[in-house]
């Protein structure tokens, strides 16, 4: 599980961050509650199936071999995880249908704006990622990173990459695509460590 004191360390970050919004101190803190909810709803599902699970009997009107026994009862647990798995996954999936589906813009990655000099209006425009549309899929997404702004190109240099750590269009799904290996790694903690105290 992620704790409430790991989130509240990178969010203390964005407080004080005017950096690129692929910058993984300005993205973490975001990331963690989204990854915190889904291990908590992970376990919440898991809980409630496996009671419902235990509280079920095996009946046979007649003896039954002990192989058969086994068959059925490993059919019967095969069948709970599966179920289990796709009520986790069934408002998940919903959530981001209705993402995509909707074109809902959030705050964060999958519009822009852009400021119309003539009218003063903010225009929003879809984000791209590589060559990948917000409009078209809601799974781009680009691997986060630490980056710092240069003065001299006007533009954000990176410093370094967190491995197969994404953001993109939807927090959700590049959190989907991560693999957290990172946070396995005691030398890639370091290296974020460093530039998060370096903040």
């Amino acid at each position: 599980m992620v704790s409430q004191r790991w989130i509240d360390y990178y969010n203390n970050f964005e407080l004080y961050l005017s950096t690129s919004d692929l910058d993984f101190r300005a993205n973490a803190g975001r990331q963690f509650h989204i990854l915190a909810t889904l291990c908590e709803q992970a376990q919440q599902t898991v809980n409630s199936a496996l009671q419902v699970f235990l509280q079920k009997q095996f009946v046979s009107r007649q003896i039954i071999s002990q192989e058969l026994f086994r068959s059925q009862i490993n059919e019967s647990i095969e069948r709970w995880k599966s179920n289990t798995l796709n009520s986790f996954l069934h408002p998940i999936q919903l959530i981001r249908i209705t993402n995509q589906g909707n074109q809902l813009i959030n705050s964060f990655h999958n519009f822009h704006y852009r400021l119309n000099q003539s009218s003063g209006q903010l225009i929003p425009v879809p984000a791209n990622y590589s060559t990948c549309s917000c409009v078209r899929s809601s799974a781009c997404r680009i691997q986060m990173g630490i980056f710092v702004y240069n003065w001299t190109i006007f533009d954000y240099i990176e410093l370094f990459r967190i491995p197969n750590f994404f953001t993109g269009c939807f927090l959700v799904e590049s959190l989907l695509e991560s693999t957290l290996e990172c946070f396995y790694d005691h030398q890639c903690m370091e290296t974020i460590e460093s530039y998060m105290s370096n903040t």
